[in-house]
């Protein structure tokens, strides 16, 4: 460290450094030149007469390079610009290869890649810090972010679906079943929930139509509550909207 401050200082003056072998002294707390090397020859450096010089042509240079794996910041550019993932999470999985195979895998056969890459990075990594043991199968993350993306189940419900996924590896499908979390999207089985929830709720309905916009989260908890969570949430928002203007 001594030497690296001293030859910035001589730069910073203006000053010339010097080929040069230098020895450190305790006592003086610095380096002082032993001798010095003008030339390359000094060091002797000079060819080996057996050693002959190797040529090489494009062609095997091209070849060498197709072979390389694919490196770390072509690979962050990559997972960014395809996949949608942000730059600090294409710089975690750049950094490590068992991982970002892992991930690849998992977001290979879904459009929702990012979510995906949220999923891995936030919460299966904290469960799960060895991808390569682990008994997850990569594709059950994809399926997952299909199934909250097509509405089968909701952000809450996921992650019920997650935390068994974890306990119990197997198809989310599967396990959205055995939880009996599947969303309910019948336009008609939610527009009776809504009745329902109007008619027990008058107050909150009054206020909404009195210009009280967050009176409809009353409504909206009734219908969360009587669909034990399964109701849809955003179709359950537009249908009570257009029930409350009619």
């Amino acid at each position: 460290m001594y030497e690296i401050a001293r030859q910035i200082a001589a730069v910073e003056k203006g000053e010339a450094i010097q080929h040069e072998t230098r020895r450190w002294d305790d006592e003086a707390g610095a380096t002082f030149t032993m001798r010095t090397k003008e030339k390359a020859h000094d060091y002797r450096y000079f060819p080996e007469p057996d050693l002959l010089p190797v040529r090489t042509d494009q062609g095997l240079r091209s070849a060498a390079e197709a072979g390389l794996p694919e490196l770390p910041a072509a690979l962050q550019d990559r997972l960014m610009r395809e996949n949608g993932v942000t730059a600090y999470q294409a710089s975690v999985l750049a950094a490590d290869r068992v991982l970002c195979g892992y991930y690849e895998k998992a977001a290979k056969g879904t459009p929702h890649k990012a979510v995906v890459a949220n999923w891995i990075l936030n919460d299966f990594l904290a469960t799960q810090p060895d991808p390569a043991t682990s008994p997850v199968r990569p594709e059950f993350f994809g399926e997952l972010a299909d199934l909250v993306a097509g509405g089968t189940i909701n952000s809450a419900q996921a992650k019920k679906v997650f935390a068994e996924l974890m306990a119990n590896p197997s198809s989310p499908k599967a396990l959205v079943e055995k939880l009996g979390l599947a969303q309910i999207s019948d336009v008609g089985a939610l527009e009776a929930f809504c009745d329902e929830a109007i008619a027990a709720n008058p107050r909150s309905v009054e206020d909404y139509r009195a210009g009280k916009g967050n009176a409809i989260n009353a409504l909206k908890g009734f219908v969360m509550k009587k669909s034990q969570g399964k109701a849809n949430p955003t179709q359950v928002d537009e249908i009570l909207k257009a029930k409350l203007s009619a």
